[in-house]
This record gives C-alpha cells, sequence and structure tokens, in this order.
C-alpha cells in the first residue's frame, strides 16, 4: 500500500473515532475557522444540523459572535500551542438566564513541518462538576463564617468575664491549643476531603473513558480478574449484558475454558507487561450458541505506585470479515495459480511509470531468465522478433489510451539462446483517481506448437487449393462452352443447368481464392499495391455491381464527396464487396442495406448497415477472428468458413486502417472500416 493510501485509511480511521465519541468534537482550518468535520455530539451542543459543515464557526453558530473563541483558535493556528480550559456560557432560555460550564481544549494538528494547519476542538459539558464545586466552596465559608462567630461570641465572653481571666487562665491557655487543634484538624479534613473529591473525579473520567471509547473496552481488577467495567460495544462483542459486571471472568465468560485469553490475562497482571493480539480465533457463547470469530485486541495493566498490577484495561476489535475476506482471497488466488498451471499460462505484470516488470516462474521460463535476473518492459520488447516489435508496442499502448484489454500473437526470442517461441500476449492497465495508468497486468502463451499446426494447415489448404484450382479452371471453359452450344441450339433445359454448373463452379473458385488468400497471409505472401485512386468512385462501381447482381434487397448508398487514398484498390473493393455479400447474407429478404462513405479525423470511413437479427456482445469481439462463425440456429444455414470477415480485417490493417463493428441483438448491425485521407492527392 502506498504512503498517501496509508494516510488517507489513517485520516479515514481518525474521523471514524471522532465521529463515534460521546465528547463533542470539531475540526476547523483557516483564519476564518471553517468548520470541516463535526461529530453529532458538536453538532447537538451547538443545536444544528450537518448543513453548517463548511461554513465558518460564527456563522454557521450565530450565538458564539462576540465571545472570544475565534481570536483564541486563530491564536492556536498562528503559534501552533494548544488551547483548554473552561467556559462560562451564559444561555437565555424561556426568558430565564441558564450558566453552564464547557471544558474545552483547541489542539494544533500539525503538518510533518510543524505547522499548524488545522484545530481539533473537543468540549465537554461539566455543569454539573462546576456547580458541584461551587456549592463545596460555598459550605467551606458558611464553616467558616460559624467558626469566625464562634471566635468572636469567645472573645466577647471573654472581655465581659475579665474577673475570671485569671482564674481560668490555665483552662484559657488549654482552649487555645484545643482550637489550634481543631483548626489543623479541619485544615487536614479539607485536605482529605479535597483529595478524595479528586480521586473520584479521576476515576469517573476513566470509566466515562471505558465507556465512550469508539471501540470495545473493559477492565477487570485483582487476581480473581472481575470485571469491573464494559462498555456497550464490548458486551455486544461479548454476547452478553451488565449482569457479567463485578463476576470474575471465568465465571461471566465460561466459553472461554480451554481458550488462550484468561492465562493471557494472568500473564500481563504477573509480568506487568502489555500484550498485543492480532488475529486470535475466539468462541464466543451468543444466545445459546458458540460463535466463531478473529479479534485484535491489546491487553495493558494498570499499575499501583511500586509497579505492581492492580487492574488490566482490555480494548478489542472484532477482525472476522476482514480475516475471512482475506482467507478467501487467498483461496481463490490458489485456486487461480493451480487453474493458471493447469494451462501453463506465464503472469506478467508492469509497473507503468518504472517500467519494471515483474513475471512469474512460468513467465521467466518462457523468456529464458533466471530466478533473479531483473527486465523493464523495454528490454522484454528487445526479445521480440523486429518484424513484430512495433505491432506488440503499439496495440499496448492502444489498449492504454482507450482503457480496454489487448490480444496479440507475436515471435520471441529468448534471453538465454533457446529456440523462438510464438507467443500470445493478453493484458489491461489499471488507473489511479485520475485516470492516470498505474499498473498493467496480463498473460502469455506459449503457442509454437500451435502455429506449427497451423502452417502445417495452410500448407495442406494451400496445396490442396492449387490441386483443385486447375480443373475447376477447365471444368468452367467446359461449362461456357456447353452453354453456348445450349443457346446456339435453342435448348433452354440444358442452358439453365449449365448455367446453374458455372454458378457453383465460381462459388467454389471464389472459395479457394480465399482459402489461398488466407495461406498467403499466414505466410506474409499477400502483395499490397498501393494508389491513389477515389474512394467515392469505388463506392459507384459497387453501387452498379450490387443493383445488377441482388435482386431480392434494397440497396440506399450515401452521396460521397471526393476523397483520395492511397490503397490497392482491388483489394479495397473486395473488402466492400464482402461487407456488402455478408449484409445480404444475414438480413431478410426485401430488407434494405445502407451503404455510406465520408471524411471522418483526416480518413475515409465506410459503413455497411443491414437490418439483419444482429449480433451479440460475445460475437464482436470475435467475428473478424480466422474461421470463426456465430452459433446460432441462422448461420448454421448460411453457407461460409469464416474467412472472409478475417480477410477484411487483415487487408484494412495492412493498409494501416481500422475495422471494427456495432450491433445489438434484433437491431440489424453496422460494419465499418477506416482508410487513411492522401491529403495531398485530395487537395
Amino acid at each position: 500500500m502506498k504512503e498517501q493510501d496509508k494516510k488517507r485509511l489513517t485520516e479515514r480511521t481518525l474521523l471514524d473515532i471522532i465521529a463515534l465519541s460521546a465528547d463533542a468534537m470539531a475540526i476547523y482550518t483557516g483564519e476564518e475557522i471553517i468548520i470541516e468535520f463535526a461529530n453529532d455530539a458538536m453538532l447537538a451542543l451547538w443545536g444544528k444540523g450537518r448543513e453548517v459543515i463548511g461554513l465558518p464557526l460564527y456563522e454557521a453558530v450565530p450565538a458564539l459572535q462576540g465571545r472570544p473563541f475565534k481570536k483564541m483558535m486563530q491564536q492556536v493556528l498562528k503559534t501552533g500551542i494548544s488551547d483548554a480550559g473552561i467556559a462560562v456560557i451564559d444561555t437565555p432560555k424561556n426568558g430565564i438566564v441558564q450558566t453552564r460550564y464547557s471544558e474545552y481544549e483547541y489542539r494544533a494538528i500539525k503538518d510533518a513541518a510543524g505547522n499548524a494547519y488545522a484545530i481539533l476542538h473537543r468540549a465537554a459539558n461539566v455543569t454539573e462538576r462546576e456547580l458541584r464545586n461551587i456549592r463545596l466552596l460555598a459550605s467551606e465559608a458558611e464553616i467558616q463564617a460559624l467558626n469566625e462567630e464562634l471566635t468572636t461570641s469567645n472573645e466577647e465572653l471573654s472581655t465581659s468575664n475579665d474577673e475570671l481571666a485569671q482564674i481560668n487562665k490555665e483552662l484559657q491557655t488549654s482552649n487555645v491549643d484545643i482550637r489550634r487543634l481543631n483548626r489543623e484538624l479541619k485544615e487536614y479534613t479539607a485536605n482529605l476531603r479535597q483529595m478524595y473529591d479528586s480521586l473520584v473525579e479521576s476515576e469517573g473520567r476513566f470509566r466515562d473513558l471505558v465507556q465512550q471509547a469508539p471501540v470495545a473496552s473493559f477492565i477487570v481488577t485483582g487476581e480473581q480478574m472481575m470485571i469491573e467495567t464494559a462498555n456497550h460495544l464490548m458486551l455486544t462483542m461479548l454476547g452478553k449484558d451488565k449482569s457479567i459486571l463485578g463476576k470474575p471472568i471465568v465465571e461471566a465468560l465460561p466459553e472461554l475454558k480451554g481458550q488462550p485469553f484468561e492465562g493471557l490475562l494472568n500473564q500481563v497482571y504477573r509480568t506487568g507487561e502489555t500484550f498485543y493480539g492480532n488475529e486470535l480465533s475466539a468462541h464466543l457463547e451468543h444466545d445459546g450458541q458458540l460463535v466463531s470469530g478473529y479479534y485484535k485486541f491489546i491487553y495493558k495493566p494498570l499499575k499501583n505506585p511500586d509497579g505492581s498490577s492492580h487492574s488490566i484495561i482490555c480494548i478489542a476489535l472484532d477482525i472476522t470479515e476482514q480475516v475471512s475476506a482475506r482467507k478467501a482471497a487467498e483461496q481463490a488466488e490458489e485456486r487461480l495459480q493451480l487453474a493458471v498451471d493447469a494451462t501453463e499460462l506465464g503472469i506478467w505484470t508492469v509497473d507503468w511509470k518504472t517500467g519494471k516488470l515483474t513475471l512469474s516462474e512460468r513467465s521467466r521460463l518462457i523468456h529464458g531468465l533466471r530466478s533473479g535476473d531483473a527486465i523493464t518492459l523495454s528490454e522484454s520488447f528487445e526479445m521480440i522478433d523486429p518484424k513484430y516489435r512495433d505491432y506488440v508496442r503499439d496495440h499496448i499502448n492502444l489498449a492504454v489510451t482507450e482503457k480496454r484489454s489487448f490480444r496479440v500473437e507475436h515471435l520471441l526470442h529468448p534471453r538465454e539462446g533457446s529456440s523462438s517461441r510464438w507467443l500470445r500476449s493478453t493484458g489491461k492497465a489499471t488507473y489511479d483517481d485520475a485516470g492516470e495508468p498505474i499498473l498493467m497486468t496480463g498473460t502469455i502463451l506459449d503457442i509454437t506448437e500451435e502455429k506449427h499446426n497451423d502452417q502445417r494447415k495452410n500448407d495442406f489448404i494451400s496445396m490442396v487449393s492449387h490441386e483443385l484450382k486447375t480443373p475447376l479452371t477447365s471444368m468452367h471453359g467446359y461449362l461456357q462452352v456447353l452453354q453456348r452450344n445450349a443457346t446456339r441450339n435453342a435448348d433452354d433445359s440444358s442452358k439453365s443447368l449449365a448455367g446453374k454448373a458455372i454458378r457453383q463452379v465460381d462459388r467454389m473458385m471464389k472459395l479457394i481464392n480465399s482459402f489461398l488468400n488466407v495461406s498467403r497471409l499466414e505466410n506474409n505472401q499477400i502483395h499490397i499495391e498501393r494508389k491513389c485512386f477515389d474512394m467515392a468512385e469505388l463506392i459507384r462501381e459497387s453501387e452498379e455491381e450490387s443493383m445488377v447482381q441482388v435482386s431480392n434487397h434494397q440497396f440506399v448508398f450515401a452521396a460521397a464527396e471526393r476523397m483520395m487514398v492511397k490503397a490497392d484498390r482491388d483489394k479495397i473493393g473486395q473488402v466492400i464487396n464482402n461487407l456488402i455479400s455478408n449484409a445480404v447474407k444475414y438480413s431478410p429478404q426485401g430488407s434494405t442495406i445502407h451503404i455510406a462513405c465520408r471524411i471522418q479525423d483526416g480518413h475515409a470511413m465506410v459503413s455497411v448497415r443491414d437490418e439483419g437479427k444482429g449480433l451479440a456482445e460475445a460475437d464482436l469481439s470475435k467475428i473478424f477472428e480466422r474461421y470463426y462463425r456465430v452459433n446460432n440456429a441462422e448461420s448454421q444455414t448460411i453457407a461460409g468458413f469464416g474467412i472472409g470477415l478475417y480477410l477484411c480485417f487483415e487487408i484494412i490493417k495492412r493498409h494501416d486502417g481500422r475495422i471494427w463493428a456495432e450491433s445489438s441483438p434484433g437491431s440489424g448491425s453496422t460494419f465499418y472500416f477506416t482508410l487513411p485521407i492522401d491529403p495531398e492527392a485530395t487537395s
């Protein structure tokens, strides 16, 4: 996890704790003391709702205007020195002024350089405590006044009885000593009372802290581990109520017998050393049923002045969900690893900023790397055959730019000098909140044997196609002779049969030529003869051919302006005719096919739209693959081998263009391709 993420997590945790605190707490920033955060207790103290978040304090709470709080907090921001004290607040209510006392603390929150950038404000209503102290002081004043009146009376009695002074001199001396002792006893009693009140107040605060803590907490005392206090969160976690207070922990929680917690408490009490527990499993009884969970907790001893322990405070967190989620993720990762190992997939990850490439063991083996060898993405490109290097790099960069995955096949020359391998590489990037790429993760698969099999298959197809082409050419010629003879002899039946046979031979010749083109593509033997021509003129020729050859569909060719491209005119015409032929095959008779050509972003863009049944999302990403056919009942009745769109894709790719399809079931399909405009020829 990055330091920034850790910081956000820490700040989020702090805000969560503040939000759950029973004390009124808020966070301010800036000279105007802007309210950045306030928990429910603070909002209740102000009598406001969450609409005040983001407002200056005096604007949000007008009743505070005229009071020095703003200047006090500005001073804390300026000096970085926290401020604390007790404020007396007079509030009019129903025509009566009510006085309350608020204990406040303005704590400076500083950055790494030690500069204060925010204030944490904690407020607690201590009116009852202060009124109690005021009443105590008043009682002491009354006692003092009575003592003074008694002294005055004694002095008057002494004056009135001067005649008895000599007689009672010794007695008077004794009374003076007694009064002195009484005063000393009174002072001692007052000191004891003050010490007792302070101790009671301190213990009360500590108990309040335990009760109001935003995490589960309890205190056990003595060697018997008596549960002295426990907050609501702890009682809920234990599945108990307040009846366990005052009981030894072994009696209150008998299900802990045989579990390590009693022994850990005794160890902390005996040694005085804090114990930190992390992900310990515990079985607790809830409503008569044992419930298992995982907990993170602290046992901290509370010590006497001599260093011995008198109590232990326990703070615990239920982390069952986090541990269960982590274990589920670990199991899923193990299953994924088993699946990856079974398929012999290699895994790779690249840090997009540093270029550091991390490879799995299988990926290292494929690249010919030892376990300790470091490698970057740029260095891995050097292993790719030069003929495919830019091709792979461009696909990766395009996938990052368009935030999609990529899939390429290329030849690799491993570092150790072993035989070259054909690889199928896939990957997809992940991005930060700003949309910038962080990592790219993907897989590689050794398809060398698959490529060899494809080559054998292509060689076989090429050989068979060549062997079939010669007799079919001869057959085509013989059939044409038969057709002419039948025409000359007015034999309509023979003429019709010969015409049907010629069409079937033409179809077979077209299929054989497609197989031969596939074979040439696979062997990089297809020849692209680039010449400048007007794409609009080629579209018009396709329109004329379609109108003559197809009679059971309607065609709408949009008017196209002159646009010059530098490409192989015949092969681009083959692409257009193939797309129109597919639209005819896969749309109902009588439907309309729309063909358009226009200039967009410096490219000539051709589109062919039909009114067929459309394609599913899963098919759109595969229809340009070799031999791929849509698997549905309708496509099974239409002849084809899944070669046409593959040839279109390869031809357009070799022209630095792009071809794609847009469709959805029941809405027809639109096929597009683009070619770069030749700006010089167009102008």
